[in-house]
This record gives C-alpha cells, structure tokens and sequence, in this order.
C-alpha cells in the first residue's frame, strides 16, 4: 500500500467513526460515557496499522460501516467505556461485521453502577482448591495456592454479589454447566471457525463472564447488566441458541396450538424435566416476540400470552 492509499484509508476510517456522533449522543444513557473520549478509543482500535496497512477490524469497519454504527450506538446505550486501560469492552472484528464485546470486567462494573451491588468478584475453581458454601447470607471460602503451577482440572466457577444491604448472593456453575452453554453458542458450534471463539482463545475469562451472566438473574435491580448481556446473548457471537429450530415441516401451526390451563406452571416443569435454563429461555422468547414487536420486552412468563406460551411450550417438545 502506498503512502497516499494509506493516507485516504486512514481518512476513511477516521470520518466513518467521526459520522456516528450525533446517533451516539441521541442514544446516550450514562453521563460519564463522552463522545469525544469513545471516538478517540475507537480510532485507535480501528484506525491502528498492521505492517504499514490498515489493521483487520478497520477493513471490516469499511466494508461494513453499519455495524461500526451499531457497537457504537450499544456503548452508548449500555453506558460502557472502550478504554483501553479499563479493559471493559472492546470492538471486534467477528465474521463480516465490528461487533461490540464487554468483557467479564465490563459486566461487573455495569452491576456495581447500577446502585444495589457494592461488590462482586468471579473466581474459578480448580480440583485441589479448596472451596466452601456457607450459609445463604454468607460469602464462600475459596482458599488456594496461587502460586501453584498445577491446581488440577477446572471443576467450576462461581460468582459472589454484596448488595448495599449487605447481603450475600452467591452462584455456582459446574464446569459441565458452562460447557453446556459454551457448546450452545455461536461462535462454538461453528467447527470450521472454533479456532477463532472466544471460548478457544479467551477461555477463563469466557467462564468467568458465563458465571456472571448466570448470576446476574438473581440480582435486584441491574436493568443495564440486563440489557448487557442481553446485547452479548443476542448481537455476538456469544450468542446462545436454547433450542435448535425445528424443521419447518415440523413446527407447530399456531392455530394447532391448544392454549390449557396453569400454562405457565406446566412450562416451568416442563423446563425442569428438559433440564432447560430459565434464563436462557426467556432470552430466547424475548428474541422470537421481538422480531414481530421491537417494542416488546419478555423478562417473565407473565410477558407471554396464553398463546406464546402454548407455542414456545410445543416448540420444546412440550405438545
């Protein structure tokens, strides 16, 4: 590439970036976030060279400036920094688009700012540690040599929340819970590409941040971790499918739907006897209602009605 190719890339890159500032401010939920200061992190990510020619998230960045538009509008909306320094998200080049990734660290701070966490660690447990479960309103004990070179296999992972009433919330996750949901997302299933999942190149911090989602459904009042991993679930390649769609000869047809009563109940057994994470199932209900209304947010079984649940129910074997 010569000097004055290089040059109209960099400018290219650098005014792709720049176009997104009034969106940015539009979307803006958090007053600490600046445009000026995310602009800046996202032209050095972005506009770095490699070997005196554009980096490959920048190319990606050009041949895809819609998703550039995206991860940045999602910093602004989820309220997150791409300081470098702080190491809380990160725009990624994933496929053909720039996606916008948080990282483990990113996800416990949302929790904290949100006012009801004054603190919350994720630690990974290994074979000859030694851990502990106190009581319901206690931390756990985790004791371990830190300087071992061999702490044996990893056995799991938890994660423990202090809220501003001082009360403990502790979460476990048995290392084949967390494969579980490793071998139902995207980037994994994908066997061609693994080599390049998160889960093949960053795999504690990739538990680390699993343990975190799953504790995140227990916690009071983190709307913006909500709405974090809702983004990392549904827009990235972390992206969970809790159920292989069917083929379509062998979807339900909706008015073959019978709508019974105690619906709901029957789903929530139902999901205990298909061994099915609660979480991970609204996610995926809150994704299929909001591809017909954007508008429509499913946090419960109470936000389905009597016909969604029916659907969803035979969709999982449950008709």
């Amino acid at each position: 590439m010569n000097n004055n190719t290089q040059l109209a890339t960099n400018t290219q890159i650098l005014e792709l970036i720049s176009s997104n500032e009034e969106q940015f401010n539009a979307s803006l939920s958090d007053k600490d976030i600046v445009w000026k200061k995310e602009e800046s992190f996202a032209k050095q990510i972005l506009g770095k060279l490699d070997k005196n020619k554009l980096c490959w998230a920048g190319q990606i960045a050009l041949r895809n400036p819609s998703s550039v538009n995206n991860a940045l509008t999602n910093v602004a909306n989820i309220g997150i920094t791409l300081n470098p320094a702080l190491k809380h998200a990160y725009l990624l080049p994933r496929g053909n688009e720039i996606q916008l990734d948080i990282s483990y660290r990113g996800l416990m701070h949302i929790a904290i700012a949100s006012g009801s966490i004054i603190h919350i660690d994720a630690r990974i447990v290994y074979l000859e540690d030694t851990f502990e479960l106190g009581a319901i309103d206690e931390a756990p004990v985790h004791k371990c040599n830190p300087f071992a070179t061999d702490r044996g296999p990893i056995i799991g992972a938890y994660c423990v929340a202090k809220t501003k009433e001082g009360n403990y919330i502790t979460k476990l996750l048995r290392i084949d819970e967390i494969y579980k949901r490793r071998d139902a997302s995207d980037s994994w299933k994908n066997t061609k590409a693994r080599e390049y999942s998160p889960w093949a190149k960053w795999e504690n911090e990739m538990i680390l941040k699993t343990v975190i989602k799953y504790t995140a459904k227990f916690l009071p009042n983190v709307d913006k971790l909500d709405q974090a991993i809702h983004h990392l679930d549904t827009n990235t390649d972390e992206k969970v499918v809790f159920q292989e769609e069917l083929p379509q000869e062998e979807q339900p047809k909706e008015d073959e739907i019978k709508v019974e009563e105690n619906s709901r109940d029957k789903l929530a057994v139902l999901l205990c006897e298909k061994n099915k994470d609660v979480g991970e199932f609204l996610s995926w209900c809150n994704a299929m209602v909001q591809k017909k209304n954007p508008d429509r947010e499913i946090k419960g079984f109470e936000d389905l009605t009597d016909k969604e649940v029916a659907i969803f129910s035979a969709k999982i074997g449950g008709v």
